[in-house]
């Protein structure tokens, strides 16, 4: 968020429409890291809405419903469906439920590293680039990236602790910890792919 606040100081004294063009223009990929916390930005300067949202991810579910009666499709729902249900009969029957199972295991991962990657820090993505790259790490390790981040960004951290900001990681199933070590998991690998992969950024306010 540093970033941020210094470029609005550097424009204050330009006519402000000039200069949303212009920041716009510059920082476009890291504008977008912030849209979903963006509170106000103006003359006066920049506002983030707390990260309270973090604590709300959730793996992706293995669930499937048991009533068999599902709700009706919405139009787009009901053309992709049956175009898909084409596909699948031409199919041998045999592949069909495994093709259908994996097909639904992808997006549903796919949802689950969008949503991640929404609202993940960018001092949460050093950790799981380091944790990929060099192994696990004591807690004692672990820390210094969230005191890091809530020295650069103390506003935004400051009714965000520790622990909240472990939590994000540990339930959206990114990091494991075992007897005081935390690794990245085979689901956090992914996600560091799936971001290269598909050009998310990974400087991220936090």
């Amino acid at each position: 968020m540093q970033w941020l606040e210094i470029i609005v100081d550097l424009l204050k004294g330009i006519a402000w429409p000039a200069a949303i063009l212009i920041v716009a223009q510059l920082f476009s990929s890291d504008i977008r890291a912030i849209l979903p916390r963006l509170r106000k930005a103006g003359p006066s300067g920049v506002e983030l809405d707390a990260p309270e949202q973090q604590q709300r991810i959730e793996p992706p579910s293995s669930g499937i419903p048991d009533d068999p009666d599902l709700p009706v499709p919405t139009a787009a729902l009901a053309i992709l469906e049956e175009r898909l249900r084409k596909q699948i009969e031409t199919k041998p029957e045999a592949k069909r439920q495994p093709i259908l199972l994996r097909e639904l295991a992808i997006s549903r991962l796919i949802t689950l590293f969008e949503r991640v990657h929404r609202l993940i820090f960018g001092s949460q993505i050093d950790l799981l680039k380091s944790l990929n790259l060099t192994g696990p790490k004591s807690m004692e390790l672990v820390r210094p990236y969230y005191d890091e981040a809530a020295i650069l960004s103390p506003d935004f951290y400051k009714d965000y602790d520790f622990d909240k900001w472990l939590s994000f990681l540990t339930s959206a199933e990114l990091v494991e910890i075992k007897d005081g070590q935390m690794d990245i998991t085979e689901t956090g690998r992914e996600f560091l792919v799936y971001m290269v992969n598909t050009r998310l950024i990974e400087r991220k306010p936090g």
